[in-house]
């Protein structure tokens, strides 16, 4: 799922997600004659399949990751949705070191030069 400065299309995704589990789901639906006419075979089949795998998967003992490689369409939702949060504070590291390798009694370094030691030193602390 993309990140939009758009709202209106990051609310039309969010919608999508949404009504993907609204759609099917018996306690949303007006009445149980929706989804099977809404539904053929294979859609059927698939929803029952994707079924299927969320139970199984949820009464499995085993707690790893590479669990989800037994369930393809949780892993593709699990992939798509369970995504890590961003975080400042490695570039806010990287640009405080900065300051202290470009000083001014270094101010005629060149890009080249100046990013070998800024990676030389943040490496350093490793």
């Amino acid at each position: 799922m993309s990140v939009n400065n758009d709202d209106g299309e990051s609310d039309e995704s969010d919608n999508d997600f949404y009504s993907s589990f609204n759609k099917f789901n018996p306690a949303t639906s007006s009445n149980n004659s929706d989804i099977s006419d809404t539904l053929d075979s294979s859609e059927s089949r698939q929803l029952n399949l994707i079924n299927l795998q969320v139970l199984t998967y949820f009464n499995s003992k085993k707690k790893e990751l590479d669990l989800l490689d037994d369930f393809p369409n949780i892993k593709q939702f699990f992939l798509k949705y369970n995504t890590t949060l961003p975080s400042s504070a490695p570039v806010e590291r990287l640009f405080s070191g900065a300051v202290q390798v470009f000083t001014a009694r270094r101010n005629r370094l060149n890009d080249h030069t100046f990013e070998m030691l800024l990676c030389c030193r943040s490496n350093n602390r490793y």
